[in-house]
């Protein structure tokens, strides 16, 4: 008689848990490298490797052949483990909160995008290597197979196959290889070397680490952050932090590049629950997507959980505020489980206190942007007045109003910025006592007004920059060419109008042609035609 009461399996776990895990192919080359950190961990506590920086994760692309190999000197697998540990799915070893794979289902990820996926791994002191082979063709058949009803252990039964060959009882490694791989974006150095310099535990460019020497030594080695040595075809991975900033044409810019990095934790009362650092600039705007480090990016391990985009919502701006900056937070706290995608942590208790330390910190990142834009408005509306009086200039010297209600408005257009200058001038002595007083905001003001302000050192015990060099800084004065506002108008008022100029008219047609392109002036909003406008006429009428 049947037993109605077992519990079955079906096969479609398996689709779930492999072949519809990731909606982007390149995770798979995460999942695998942070098995393959474990195993370099795991090999140098047990004396193989003499630390982290004697060990290595390769990545071989054969695009022709369409094969991926990824391989490391870690601790490998036993022989008479290897089976269990390789056949059985969502099922593992390790710790929770301390390795950095824990599911047991990262290294079948690779299923969905080949036609066979083969294991080699080998234990240091054993003679011996295991291969298992899993086929990726006949599970997708089987799959698709929706006649036969076929439970989850019968379908891996029926694919993977275990062999086992000599090997130099020396060696220990564990080996991924892809056949007939299936998805080109998997096979494209250029995709693949992007995706993996912001998302594996890589080090720092070293030009980077040389121009913040002391602050990026002092970080890694201070706060234990782990780093790997992984190459794509013997090309060592490096993230890719760098000083200067691209725009949105690629180009790099001229008034912004990061100067300094600042340290900052994350804690929840005296319990630290990450940390992290970011880059002071000019913050001149929302870095362009064609800096590849923009953004602050969530990590654990020193892998990176989800992308640019996942830290947003803890910013005031909560559309672009993760977007101006360059930085890493670190989640250290044993309880910050990333999920099985990787793209933010299982929901709990110190979940909800970090996100909380996190918004506070957040909120001290803002009020550095929100002085530096400030600090550009007042230097903007300083500099102002002069850049107008040599419109006016030039406007007075051609005779080149339109009317006399263009006179007025020019006048009154000119006393309102040399006021809102005047104004502006109060608001930047405000913000340069302010850069007195914090380290951060000098080092702003540094980067937007000049180089006579502070020294960019990365050394905090450096004393407080003296900003008593007023001769350093814009200053709100009459332009040369306009030496006061009454002479100002004076000189307006002697002016004549641009139709002066139409000498093939008279006076009554010259003053005709003036009336009806003010009405046109009136109606017209885009100045570029108007100007445009004006020159056909001058060149038609005048000599």
């Amino acid at each position: 008689m049947e037993n109605k009461n077992i519990t079955i399996i079906g096969k479609d776990v398996i689709e779930s848990l492999t072949l519809g895990m990731y909606e982007n192919a390149l995770i798979i080359y995460r999942e695998y490298i942070q098995n393959s950190a474990d195993a370099i961990d795991k090999a140098v506590k047990a004396g193989l490797l003499p630390s982290r920086s004697k060990g290595y994760i390769n990545i071989e692309i054969d695009y022709e052949k369409r094969i991926i190999y990824i391989e490391d000197i870690g601790i490998g697998i036993k022989k008479d483990e290897s089976i269990d540990i390789l056949k059985n799915i969502a099922s593992s070893s390790k710790e929770r909160g301390i390795d950095k794979g824990f599911r047991g289902i990262g290294r079948l990820g690779g299923l969905a995008y080949c036609d066979k996926l083969i294991f080699e791994t080998s234990y240091s002191g054993e003679e011996t290597k295991t291969l298992m082979v899993w086929d990726a063709k006949l599970l997708k058949d089987i799959l698709n197979d929706r006649h036969t009803k076929e439970t989850a252990i019968e379908v891996i039964e029926k694919v993977t196959s275990v062999t086992f060959e000599k090997e130099n009882k020396e060696k220990h490694y564990f080996k991924v290889i892809l056949q007939n791989v299936n998805n080109d974006n998997l096979l494209d150095y250029k995709k693949i070397k992007e995706y993996l310099e912001m998302v594996a535990p890589i080090p720092y460019r070293p030009a980077f680490k040389i121009y913040f020497k002391e602050f990026v030594e002092k970080f890694v080695s201070e706060v234990s952050i782990n780093e790997y040595n992984i190459s794509i075809n013997a090309a060592p991975l490096e993230k890719p932090y760098k000083t200067d900033i691209k725009d949105d044409n690629d180009k790099w810019k001229e008034n912004d590049k990061i100067t300094r990095l600042e340290y900052f934790e994350v804690k929840d009362n005296e319990d630290l629950l990450g940390f992290g650092w970011y880059g002071v600039s000019s913050f001149s705007g929302v870095l362009s997507d064609k800096n590849i480090m923009r953004g602050i990016r969530l990590r654990k391990h020193n892998i990176q959980i989800g992308d640019e985009y996942t830290l947003l919502k803890f910013h005031k701006d909560t559309k672009r505020g993760n977007l101006y900056f360059i930085g890493e937070v670190h989640a250290s706290h044993a309880d910050l489980i990333p999920n099985a995608r990787r793209d933010y942590f299982i929901p709990n208790n110190v979940v909800e206190n970090f996100e909380k330390a996190l918004k506070e910190r957040f909120e001290e990142l803002h009020q550095k942007f929100y002085y530096a834009s400030n600090l550009r408005s007042a230097l903007k509306s300083i500099e102002q007045p002069e850049k107008e009086a040599s419109v006016l200039a030039e406007k007075i010297s051609k005779n080149d109003f339109i009317d006399y209600s263009d006179k007025e408005k020019s006048i009154k257009d000119y006393h309102e910025k040399l006021k809102k200058a005047e104004e502006n001038k109060k608001k930047f002595e405000k913000l340069k006592d302010k850069a007195n007083l914090d380290t951060i905001d000098s080092h702003i003001f540094k980067n937007i007004v000049g180089d006579k302000i502070i020294d960019a050192s990365q050394n905090d015990t450096i004393p407080k920059p003296d900003f008593n060099a007023s001769d350093s800084y814009p200053i709100v004065k009459e332009p040369s060419k306009i030496y006061n506002k009454i002479e100002l108008e004076d000189k307006i008022n002697d002016s004549g109008f641009w139709t002066d100029r139409l000498s093939q008219l008279n006076k009554n047609e010259r003053k005709l042609v003036g009336e009806v392109f003010s009405i046109i002036v009136q109606n017209l909003p885009d100045k570029k035609l108007i100007e445009s406008l004006k020159q056909k006429l001058l060149d038609y009428y005048a000599k």
